[in-house]
């Protein structure tokens, strides 16, 4: 369901669905959410589904909209009940819509769907071709050596809900 969020409610720190390391949003993608608005809504999940919101997709989106001072945007508000899986394909669905994964974040990627239960079939298969164009399946033991420095992914601690005034 779409609906108008108050950028305020976004926790940006939460990365629990995040496919790459924070980038700064860059002049280019600010001056177009100036010229032409926010195109492409940003993605938001809450488990009791009203704010604090988890940023699922469009990371350097929000940030940008923080940064032009934006007091709200459309944003796609994922169920309450939504999977963590679900949750973290729709974020990787979002960042090959704009782009090609490099290595390192495509392993990071691999490396967190066999974390969510992905069966190792489906990495070869499927989603290895997606996330690095040009790697065969027998390539997987590589990617797997870069997963390796990266830290495991961990949930983060439970916080009491905040709830900004609002204005």
């Amino acid at each position: 369901m779409y609906r108008d969020i108050l950028i305020s409610e976004i926790d940006g720190e939460d990365r629990r669905f995040a496919v790459s390391s924070p980038e700064s949003p860059g002049e280019a993608l600010a001056r177009s959410i100036r010229e032409q608005g926010l195109i492409h809504p940003l993605g938001v999940w809450s488990p009791a589904g009203q704010p604090p919101w988890t940023l699922v997709t469009g990371r350097r989106r929000w940030h940008a909209l923080k940064d032009l001072g934006q007091a709200s945007c459309l944003a796609w508000v994922c169920p309450a009940a939504t999977p963590p899986r679900e949750l973290f394909l729709r974020s990787l669905q979002d960042n090959l819509s704009c782009r090609v994964l490099n290595p390192r974040v495509a392993a990071l990627a691999l490396s967190r769907l066999l974390d969510l239960g992905e069966p190792e079939a489906a990495l070869r298969e499927k989603w290895l071709p997606l996330l690095s164009p040009g790697y065969a399946p027998r390539d997987l033991g590589v990617f797997r050596r870069f997963g390796e420095f990266a830290p495991p992914h961990q949930e983060p601690q439970a916080r009491a809900p905040h709830h900004p005034p609002r204005l």
